[in-house]
């Protein structure tokens, strides 16, 4: 069995077209740091939920959030869910001290306590 495609292309409206610009920024010179954190919360809390608390109270200085447990089970209150999530912070300006970045954390989980009734897993 053989198959036949036809298809027909206006080059014009190719050759017409600009390519959009490429921009490039600088590599960061500044070192990322990276904290974990397990908490416990409702079933029902999306991971979007989470990553936009996490973004709010971090602001600029959170680069990265990667979720890389979920857990359902032994040890878990039902409808209660265990989340384990990996933050990356990272200044644009200088490299951030152990005291900043532990102020910025423990914001973080006031913010996650606080607005998804979350616990830290201990």
């Amino acid at each position: 069995v053989s198959a036949l495609i036809l298809a027909e292309l206006n080059l014009e409206l190719f050759l017409t077209q600009k390519a959009s610009k490429i921009k490039f920024a600088p590599l960061n010179k500044f070192p990322v740091v990276q904290r974990d954190l397990a908490l416990v919360m409702d079933a029902d809390i999306e991971a979007g939920k989470i990553e936009s608390v996490v973004k709010k109270a971090g602001k600029a200085l959170v680069k990265e959030i990667r979720f890389f447990d979920i857990y359902t089970g032994t040890h878990v209150e039902a409808g209660k869910k265990s989340v384990a999530l990996s933050v990356s912070y990272q200044a644009d300006d200088h490299t951030m001290e152990e005291i900043e970045i532990g102020e910025l954390h423990g914001k973080i989980v006031d913010a996650l306590e606080k607005e998804l009734a979350a616990k830290l897993r201990t």
